[in-house]
């Protein structure tokens, strides 16, 4: 099919959906999550204290699991209960009382659950019924999809559990069950359905959308607006919850054994912390243009490429090496690139660095700053432009400051920054041409079903594994890490309350 017949599908099913929604009145579940909204209000109140982050994380990532996933074999419930249950007892006599008790109503209240009956996972059997063709239920997370296939499967043989990604490039479904409400879903979803009726199946107190707007927009509309079955109205007060990871308290959030540090400040560089998949993250420097990652929607042979930094978000696929940086993954390739050219090349950049490296000792910052009218350069970032993880600064910057350090043949250091930079571009290349080698077809499937693949790269002495990521949240909190820290994946503690 071309991606013009591709588009009259969808507008038609756009234009012809039939949206219904099925809420799940559960009075047990709903008495948890409410209580959690208690607890966690008041640790906001207090302003988010780091004593109180591992337990309001949890306490979000409960919440969540109980409104996506069938409660009968969910993993993650019992997981976040266990940490809430534990963080009574070690926060007892330490914090404020009323807060503590706001946590033990909570958990109290999580007891229930051992009486309670799984009405999400018997709304979404109950959804299946009559229907006359293929049906498929469609999960915001990962281990929601998991969670209702071993739960539901043996009940529900024919049904199919998909993600959004694979509902949306698949075949069209005569029925697609959506758990949860549509605000947790692109609008795609909507706007370019894979089937003819779909069902919204969410607990009745959340709040949702009454209509979804924006495919086939034009320079005169919005485009297609589908509007959504209204919700009943009542004495209930609604609740809008958004996914963990847009709400977490990223201070409970760091590498196992803390922050990155060395003994030299000079490279430090100030960069957002990334969660990713299975328990891992990476420091991404904030001034980055790109970084190395999969786009599943290029076309096929062509799914490696740099991702642009800024686009960045929940669901990107970035490549990784676990424990080591992209930079000491290139470095034998860029030495190889180099030949005889590179002991040149390092000592004329050793040259400029040293010279600022003893200006920035000797406090000259500000007439740094004046000789490349760059009045807000910070001394954290000249430093690491004088460290080793940085190549050089951009032009017209890097030719002021080479004649501003009265470097003798600016030419020659210009020219060694050209090479190393060409360098490490080819390096890159090379690299991508292997990965890409590596990524198949299969790989980009199984993408669709785990979060993280680990491939071997290359051949003989220059193999190595390089893991593909789901990213999972983005801290829009700013730190500073020692650059060499930069773009390697490192195991995170308090990570498994984003999935």
């Amino acid at each position: 099919m071309s991606r013009l017949e591709d588009a009259v599908v969808k507008y038609y099913a756009a234009s012809h959906l039939r949206v219904e929604r099925s809420v799940v009145d559960d009075p047990i579940v709903h008495g948890i999550c409410t209580a959690v909204s208690t607890f966690v209000a008041r640790v906001e109140e207090r302003g988010r204290p780091v004593v109180w982050s591992d337990a309001r994380n949890a306490a979000a990532a409960l919440r969540w699991r109980l409104l996506t996933e069938p409660l009968a074999g969910a993993e993650g419930i019992s997981v976040a209960l266990g940490v809430l249950r534990t963080e009574v007892h070690r926060l007892a006599e330490r914090v404020d009382q009323g807060v503590l008790e706001e946590l033990r109503r909570l958990v109290t209240a999580a007891g229930r659950l051992e009486d309670a009956e799984d009405q999400l996972g018997d709304s979404i059997a109950a959804a299946t019924v009559n229907t006359h063709g293929s049906v498929c239920v469609v999960s915001v997370g990962v281990s929601a999809r998991q969670a209702f296939q071993r739960q539901l499967s043996a009940r529900l043989p024919s049904v199919a559990f998909v993600s959004p990604r694979q509902f949306l490039n698949g075949p069209v479904w005569r029925r697609a069950i959506v758990a949860g409400i549509s605000s947790w879903f692109a609008d795609e979803l909507f706007t370019a359905p894979r089937c003819v009726e779909l069902v919204l199946v969410h607990h009745a107190w959340l709040r949702d959308r009454s209509v979804v707007s924006g495919l086939f927009a034009t320079a005169g509309g919005s485009g297609i607006e589908l509007p959504l079955p209204a919700q009943r109205t009542s004495s209930r007060v609604y609740e809008t919850i958004r996914p963990p990871a847009e709400t977490v308290d990223w201070s409970g959030v760091e590498p196992v054994g803390g922050k990155p540090q060395d003994d030299d400040p000079s490279d430090d560089v100030p960069a957002h912390l990334v969660a990713l998949a299975g328990g891992y993250g990476f420091y991404l420097d904030v001034d980055a243009d790109t970084i190395r990652g999969v786009d599943p929607a290029a076309a096929a042979g062509h799914w490696v490429r740099q991702l642009p930094a800024s686009e960045l978000d929940v669901g990107s696929i970035v490549l990784l090496r676990k424990g080591i940086s992209e930079r000491d993954t290139l470095l034998p390739r860029v030495s190889a690139v180099l030949g005889d050219d590179e002991a040149v090349v390092r000592e004329q950049q050793d040259l400029w660095k040293c010279a600022l490296r003893h200006h920035l000792e000797a406090g000259k910052l500000p007439a740094i700053r004046r000789a490349l009218d760059r009045p807000r350069l910070t001394l954290t970032y000249a430093r690491y432009w004088a460290g080793r993880n940085c190549i050089s600064p951009r032009q017209p910057t890097f030719g002021r400051l080479l004649e501003y350090l009265e470097t003798k043949d600016v030419e020659a250091c210009l020219s060694a920054a050209r090479k190393l930079h060409s360098a490490h571009l080819k390096a890159g290349q090379q690299l991508v041409k292997e990965l890409g080698d590596s990524v198949d077809e299969a790989v980009i499937r199984r993408m669709d079903t785990e979060d993280t693949v680990t491939l071997s790269v290359g051949s003989g002495s220059g193999s190595l594994q390089i893991t593909l990521f789901k990213v999972i949240a983005v801290s829009p909190e700013t730190t500073t890490v020692p650059a060499s820290a930069l773009r390697t994946a490192l195991q995170l503690r308090g990570a498994e309350w984003l999935a």
